[in-house]
């Protein structure tokens, strides 16, 4: 199979439309101020939305349906008009939050409430987008930090560039690209490029499993370097000690994680070791984003 160089360009995701999924979850919020960072980055239109889970209302409307609650244990019964109450309030919380962060910045930002699956509402509406920023998790008490639901499904079947970010993470400097060499590697290289702030290194991570084609993946990423004036720090990890990777990257108290979500089986595996292990905010690119 005839090799794919550095030299063999994909640019960067051109972004011009930005959409943010919110609910009430601290995660949420931390989307949110990363779509706002990113769409004034990206000069971009930035789009919210709060979704009524049709699949929770359905279950208010089944007999014998109740809820424990969460701190007093108490036990006490689901209605549809009282369900649809609390997710009134928790839409009119989450426009509150979204006008504040958006009302004082330079772009067009619009937010809707819509009423669907939430996953699957998510996917349509990402369709007229150029990139989707969900929160990480949920919030759970028992848990913990996990991927929540939504966040699985869009994983799964995302098209478009997908933003995960948790709770307290921060989005900034540096940027981080995993690298794979290919033409999504090469994206997400340029993506990068296009992401890093004047004066600052890209950093890039590289599978260093074999050193050959390490050595051959390093030459090329210099010389890439070098044609585009760009600064860059090239970290080579081992595949059987990428958890001490994972302790370092959890330790910086900002930056931005760039994943190439396609590849083969074990590139694959790799991949969904840093998206399940990293706290950091990361940015999934498909083939076909």
């Amino acid at each position: 199979m005839r090799k794919i160089r550095v030299s063999e360009m994909l640019g960067p995701i051109i972004v011009n439309q930005i959409l943010v999924s919110l609910d009430n979850s601290t995660h949420s919020v931390a989307a949110l101020g990363a779509a706002v960072e990113l769409a004034q980055q990206y000069r971009a239109a930035l789009k919210g939305i709060f979704i009524e889970d049709i699949n929770l209302l359905n279950l208010a409307e089944m007999p014998f349906c109740q809820e424990v609650g969460e701190h007093t244990a108490r036990v006490r019964e689901i209605t549809t008009d009282g369900l649809s109450r609390g997710i009134f309030v928790q839409s009119r919380s989450v426009i509150r939050t979204f006008r504040k962060k958006t009302s004082s910045i330079d772009i067009k930002a619009v937010f809707v409430v819509l009423r669907g699956n939430i996953h699957r509402t998510i996917e349509k509406e990402g369709q007229s987008s150029d990139l989707i920023v969900i929160g990480k998790a949920g919030t759970h008490p028992v848990r913990g930090r996990r991927l929540g639901s939504t966040a699985q499904a869009l994983i799964k079947n995302h098209t478009k560039p997908l933003l995960l970010i948790e709770e307290n993470a921060r989005l900034g400097q540096p940027i981080i690209v995993v690298y794979h060499q290919s033409p999504l590697g090469t994206r997400c290289l340029e993506t990068g490029r296009d992401l890093v702030n004047p004066g600052e290194t890209l950093v890039i991570l590289v599978c260093q499993d074999d050193p050959d084609t390490f050595a051959e993946v390093t030459a090329n990423l210099n010389q890439w370097a070098t044609s585009n004036n760009s600064k860059i720090s090239i970290q080579g990890y081992k595949t059987e000690t990428i958890h001490r990777l994972f302790s370092m990257l959890n330790a910086l108290e900002k930056g931005l994680l760039i994943l190439p979500h396609g590849g083969n089986v074990s590139e694959l595996k790799v991949i969904h070791l840093f998206i399940n292990e990293v706290s950091q905010p990361m940015l999934l690119i498909r083939n076909n984003s």
